[in-house]
Order: structure tokens, then C-alpha cells, then sequence
């Protein structure tokens, strides 16, 4: 329930995505889920704590521009 506390439902073009990060006491995980048709689309970053908080803001402007077409 905690970790769910954590998701953020992002409105991408062509698709909604499922935002969430995971912190943890050395490492943590960023990720998107996005679903389309029938496809799942998984985005994972996982690192030490102090690279995850250095590249958090690229890979959620990653996550922002991903783009069915």
C-alpha cells in the first residue's frame, strides 16, 4: 500500500502511463508502465541513490515524451 502511494498516472500522447519511483535506503528504481492495444511497455532505471537523484529529471522527461504513432 505504501509503494502504491507513489504512482503517478501520466497522460502521454496516444497512451496513459503509470509513473512511480521507489526509493530505497542505498538504491532506487524509477519506472513507467504504459499499456497500449495489447502491448506492455516497461521503462526501468535503477541505481545507487546518488546517480538516481542526479538523472531523475531525464528519465521522467523521458517518460513524458514517449509517443505512440
Amino acid at each position: 500500500a505504501e509503494v502504491m502511494k507513489s504512482v503517478e498516472t501520466l497522460t502521454l500522447k496516444g497512451m496513459t502511463g503509470q509513473y512511480i519511483e521507489i526509493v530505497g535506503d542505498s538504491e532506487s528504481i524509477l519506472g513507467m508502465i504504459a499499456a497500449h492495444n495489447e502491448k506492455l511497455w516497461v521503462f526501468k532505471f535503477r541505481s545507487v541513490n546518488s546517480t538516481v537523484d542526479r538523472e531523475r529529471a531525464a528519465f521522467r522527461k523521458f517518460c513524458e515524451t514517449l509517443a505512440i504513432e
